[in-house]
Formats: C-alpha cells, structure tokens, sequence
C-alpha cells in the first residue's frame, strides 16, 4: 500500500512538473510575442506613412473608414507625430490629407497607381521639398487651398495622371510641371491657382492667345493650343516660367525669364520661333523636345545645361549666345539634322557642345567656342563641323593654327576649316 502511495506521489510530482514546463513555455512564448510586437511596432515609422493597401490604414491608427462619408483622414492636428512623408499606392477608398506641413522632403507626397476611390488634399503647407506632390495615378485627386514654398522641382507634378483639379492653392518659388497625354487632359482642371501673387495661366485647347507687356502671370501653361503670341514678359522663380506642350505656330520673343527650374520648356510642338529672349540663372535655359522651328538671337546665362535639345530636328540654332553653364552650353541627343551657326559658346565648365545618342547628322559652323572645359564632344556620326560650300569652320579659343581640329568624342569628328578666336 505505502508503495502504491508512494508510486502515485512519483506519478503526481512527474506530471506536476510537465504541466509546470508546459505553462513555463506558454507564458515564455507569450512574453515573446509581446515583444516582438512591441518590436515591430516600435520599428513603424510614423511620421513616414506608406499606404500600399487598404488595410494599412489600421497600422498608423488613422481615423475614417474609408467610404464618402466617412473617409480616412490624415491630419496632424488629430495624430500624435507629425508628418514627414506619405506614399499611397493600391487603395479603393477614399482619403482626405489635411492641415498637415511637409518640409525638406524628395517628395512630401506621393500617389501611384491608385486602383479606386478619391483623394482629397486640402489646406497644407509644403515649404522646402524637391516635389511637394508627384502624381501618377487616375482616380479624382482634388488639391485645393494649399501653400507650396520654395520646392525647388515642383510645389504639383502630374505625370502621366488624369481626373488631377488644381483649385485655388498658392505657389511661391515654386510651380506646376505637368507632363500629360491628350487624351488626358479634357479630365484635368486647373484654375483660380497663383504663383508668387500672380496668375498661374492655363490654356487648353485655345487658338489666337496674345500676351504683350502683361504682369497677370507668374507661369504659362499652354497645352493643345494654336497661334501664341508670348512677347515683353518677365517671370521668375517659378518650375517653368513659359511651358508649351503639343502645341502648334508658338512665338516667344523679347521676355526675361529668371531664377526658374527651365525657363521655356518645349515639348512636343511644330513651328516654333524662340527669339531675342534672356534667360538667366534658371536651371536649365531652354529645353526643347520634339520641336521644329527657330531659336535665335537669345542670351542663355549661368545654368546647368544652356540649352538641352532632345528627339528634334530640322531646328534651325543661330545668333545665340550662351555663357557660364555648368555641364554643358548646348547638348543634344535623339536629334538630327539641325543647323547650328554663328552662335557663341563660353565658359562652360564641363563641356561646350555635346552631342550624344543618335544625334546625326547635324551641322555646326560659324560657332565661336571660348575657354570652355572642353569646347565640344560628338559622339555620334555624319555630324559636320564646317561650313562645306563657304569653306569655312568654327572659331575655337584653343586652336593651335596648325591644321584641322580634332573634335572630342567616338565619332572621330574634325573641323577642317578652324580659326582661331583670339582674347
């Protein structure tokens, strides 16, 4: 009997201790979970809110559920850190970003690829990013009563987006860039928006637009337009002072453009003449993509590229004077059969023409190249340096008066008329 006792006390204390190490590894897993998810929740970045479905809305607690009625609302009046960033890509709701300051940010927000619903953003300030919004995406994104300061690429981008309404916000050192498809624009809405306390103008799908010796304007924006007259303006610290996309028989003479991203952006237009024109100190002077026409007598000063000549040809470049760029006065790409003459090229820190990336057939002569880096590169090929019925080639401040000019570059280019340009 006391050995059955005993037996059964053995069995009791065995089992005891079973159930003891069971609990043991219930509460250490249980610990451990607890710490693992306060370790993931401490790594959540809060003020970095990256929004790539409907169910991360849960993850930074923001309030809404994401209906008309009841929409998720970002707003650093109601959460608990302040805002640095936000992403949204993936979502089917709506969503109001509001009352929130975004500063020294690449892009404060982003909205990509947005299946569904709407987005609201309303009464914000974006002071010192490089892009305050970058739109691409086409659900409804209604911007209204905002404060873009000093983003130095673009206070609105819109890239490729449609159903975007830009209504009554404020830009100051900043601007729209919008890079659209036709089909796209007829869903965009812009109005009632100001740059540096002037007009932002916006234009589409207009025929016989003048403008001569207006300060209405802070940054002109001509999309599908036909017969414009752009004469006598001055426009600073804007994204591009003068923008004109698939636009056709464009004249922009006689205008100051300052201290912009680019001063006059072409992209996809026919017939344009760009004449008698200074730009100084913007980014990048004048950028022309998909163009024809004339650009002539213009003063292109301290930029990084002076003028940036892409997918363009029968171009005629001449009279022009470019000085103090920092990569390049002139450079070309995807563009053939120009005339580039008679235009003087100075001071450029790195390079004073290139000439890159299928880029053939053109003709340079009658240039002057001073005391640039180097004075040109070709990289291309059946591009002539000279002038073959006058005989006569380019004027070059390194020349050594003896023989051709070899030019830079894979394409082995030789000027076989140089002269020399003298101090």
């Amino acid at each position: 009997m006391l050995r059955l006792l005993s037996k059964n006390k053995k069995v009791i204390v065995v089992v005891s201790l079973i159930i003891l190490v069971l609990i043991s590894i219930r509460i250490f897993q249980r610990d451990t979970l607890q710490n693992d998810e306060e370790i993931l929740d401490d790594e959540i970045d809060y003020t970095n809110i990256k929004i790539n479905s409907n169910s991360d809305f849960k993850i930074y607690d923001i309030p809404g559920n994401g209906t008309v009625i009841d929409p998720y609302i970002i707003n650093d009046e109601k959460l608990k850190y302040d805002i640095k960033h936000i992403k949204i890509s993936n979502t089917s709701v709506h969503i109001v970003i509001k009352n929130c300051t975004f500063s020294n940010n690449y892009e404060a927000i982003r909205i990509i690829e947005v299946k569904s619903g709407s987005i609201e953003i309303t009464g914000n300030i974006f002071n010192g990013n490089s892009m305050g919004i970058s739109l691409h995406t086409h659900v409804r994104v209604l911007i209204t009563n905002n404060h873009f300061i000093n983003n130095s690429n673009a206070g609105v981008g819109s890239f490729h987006a449609s159903n975007m309404q830009l209504i009554e916000n404020w830009f100051y050192n900043s601007g729209l860039h919008i890079m659209t498809l036709p089909f796209f624009i007829d869903t965009t809405i812009v109005r009632d928006n100001y740059v540096n306390d002037k007009k932002l103008g916006f234009f589409v799908n207009m025929s016989n637009l003048s403008f001569i010796e207006t300060q209405e304007f802070g940054q002109l924006i001509f999309i599908g337009c036909e017969n414009i007259n752009i004469n006598y303006l001055n426009i600073q610290n804007t994204v591009a002072g003068i923008y004109c996309l698939y636009s056709t028989d464009i004249s922009i003479r006689y205008n100051f453009i300052s201290f912009c991203d680019t001063g006059i952006r072409i992209w996809v237009c026919e017939n344009i003449s760009i004449t008698d024109n200074r730009l100084i100190d913007n980014s990048c002077g004048l950028i022309c993509n998909q163009a024809d026409g004339i650009i002539l007598n213009n003063e292109i000063n301290n930029s990084v590229y002076g003028l940036a000549v892409s997918h363009s040809s029968f171009l005629v470049i001449a009279n022009n004077k470019l000085r103090n760029h920092y990569l390049s006065g002139m450079w070309f790409s995807y563009s053939s059969n120009n005339l580039i003459r008679d235009n003087i090229v100075e001071l450029s820190y790195i390079c004073g023409v290139k000439v890159i990336s299928d880029s053939n057939g053109n003709i340079f002569h009658h240039n002057i190249f001073y005391k640039n880096g180097i004075q040109a590169e070709d990289h291309c090929s059946n591009n002539t340096w000279y002038d073959k019925i006058a005989l006569f080639g380019n004027y070059w401040s390194d020349y050594d008066e003896t023989g051709i000019y070899y030019i830079p570059g894979e394409a082995g280019a030789v000027d076989l008329y140089p002269q020399l340009i003298y101090d």
